[in-house]
């Protein structure tokens, strides 16, 4: 059969490793360069539609949309059968955009919808160790026993991620390292030895006394050893506002210190570490686990 006059069929191996690269840049262009355009737009719906639905879906979908970006297309692309292409200029043009839509969607994604942020400090030590590498839900309301990410409220160009302990309209005070909430203690359990680790000039694990506590349907551990008689007198969280400390309880600078943070100050809920590396490397135990 005759070709269509314009149109070229390319299909040698160093056509399927262009094409491979570019589907790498902008998914689904390389279908595009082998005369698959269908194809193509299919994997860039596919995908986009993954990123765009991260909030929902969790580190499964994250795992499911970068492998797909970064594997299954590019793969695609070196490994199908060619078809008359387009001309150069128009698999040119079709590459842009693609590529143009796939910049717009991940500005989108990460101004509306998720952001990654790396834990600096042992504040919220075990629940979150130094190292760190998280995403946090743009879209999602902070409730109680939430880890957020939020501008300080006296230092906004500095962001600080803590536990929500109360929201607007609730008493809350401390005795000792324990949360009294409206008159009631938070529940937990017994002390438990556990290690924290921290960072100044070098790495250094201590020994710690930990509890597990329960709020807001959470369930996670905190580092207490404070003087049990030291005391934080009730104080009425004003409405449109949160009262956030960290987990470990010893070694925090949080509300107890400067105050509730304003809602309109967070800027996300916490939602699962992807990464997370320490002293002792990768700590695989803890890539893409959700956060409690």
């Amino acid at each position: 059969m005759a070709q269509p006059a314009g149109a070229s069929i390319h299909d040698g191996g160093g056509m399927r490793i262009a094409a491979a690269v570019l589907s790498l840049v902008a998914p689904g262009a390389g279908q595009v360069l082998r005369g698959r355009p269908r194809r193509g737009l299919a994997w860039f719906a596919v995908i986009g539609a993954l990123f765009l639905t991260l909030t929902l879906t969790g580190r499964f979908g994250l795992v499911a949309a970068f492998g797909l970006r970064i594997v299954a297309c590019p793969l695609d692309a070196l490994l199908i059968r060619a078809r008359p292409s387009w001309p150069g200029g128009r698999v040119a043009l079709a590459s842009v955009g693609m590529g143009a839509a796939m910049i717009a969607l991940t500005v989108v994604v990460r101004m509306l919808l998720i952001a990654a942020y790396r834990v600096p400090s042992a504040a919220m030590s075990p629940t979150m160790a130094i190292g760190d590498l998280f995403y946090v839900d743009r879209t999602a309301s902070p409730g109680l026993g939430d880890v957020i990410v939020f501008a300080h409220p006296e230092t906004p160009q500095h962001d600080f991620i803590e536990r929500v302990v109360a929201v607007g309209g609730d008493r809350i005070a401390f005795v000792g390292d324990q949360v009294i909430r409206n008159g009631v203690a938070l529940p937990h359990g017994p002390p438990q030895p556990c290690a924290v680790e921290d960072r100044a000039d070098s790495w250094q694990r201590s020994d710690a006394t930990c509890v597990e506590e329960r709020l807001g349907g959470h369930r996670y551990r905190v580092v207490i050893g404070a003087d049990p008689d030291s005391r934080f007198d009730e104080v009425v969280v004003p409405a449109g506002h949160l009262f956030a400390i960290g987990d470990n309880r010893t070694n925090s600078n949080d509300s107890r210190f400067w105050g509730p943070v304003p809602v309109g100050n967070v800027h996300g809920v916490a939602m699962y570490r992807w990464w997370s590396s320490g002293r002792d490397g990768v700590r695989w135990a803890r890539v893409l686990t959700a956060v409690e």
